[in-house]
């Protein structure tokens, strides 16, 4: 049975860049992405492209994101059967840092992490989450220098409460690890590459 490894962090961090480099290192591995390439999937991405309105409510966009991640799960186990390292750009602790940063009320706060963790029960989770921690300037300046179009969900403030919740994640969950990601990218890789090992 192979490992599911899940990469995490802002945008700009360098997870996709992160997860292909992986692929070229670790030998019978595969990438997938969240949100998936499946129907459901498809219908987020373009719905954050297109900057649609319900994905502002952090209810309605989490239990979309769950919805798909339920559907992932069959597709993480055939994988795991394959391959020995199934690399996900992404993973539910997205969903928790950003949907989390949509919230105002601190009632809806706590309403929000218990359905999360009840969700949590019915997603695979990764032997490995590892957060690729940086700097908001530094992520802006690099989604901003590849020309990338900031989706809705990339602005400084918004991603700086973002940040907060992936250092300050308060999830019952073993096995997370944050990774100093403002640095090159061939270091980055080499702390990764040393975490999959021990895992």
């Amino acid at each position: 049975m192979g490992k599911y490894i899940c990469i995490e962090g802002i945008d700009g961090s360098g997870k996709t860049t992160i997860c292909n480099l992986l692929t070229k290192e670790l030998k019978n591995s595969v990438v997938i992405r969240e949100p998936s390439d499946f129907e459901i999937g498809n219908f987020i991405r373009s719905s954050l492209k297109e900057k649609k309105e319900f994905m502002n409510n952090p209810f309605i966009s989490s239990l979309l994101f769950f919805a798909d991640r339920i559907y992932l799960k069959g597709e993480i186990l055939r994988l795991k059967e394959k391959f020995d390292f199934v690399i996900s750009d992404r993973c539910f602790l997205s969903t928790y840092a950003y949907q989390k940063a949509l919230i105002k009320d601190e009632k809806d706060k706590l309403i929000f992490e218990e359905i999360f963790n009840l969700l949590l029960k019915k997603v695979e989770i990764p032997d490995a989450i590892i957060i690729l921690d940086v700097d908001v300037e530094i992520a802006m300046d690099r989604m901003l220098k590849d020309g990338k179009d900031l989706s809705l969900y990339e602005n400084k403030s918004f991603l700086e409460e973002v940040l907060k919740n992936y250092r300050e994640m308060n999830l019952d969950l073993e096995n997370v690890y944050l990774i100093d990601a403002n640095r090159d990218i061939e270091e980055v890789k080499r702390d990764v590459l040393k975490l999959i090992e021990i895992i």
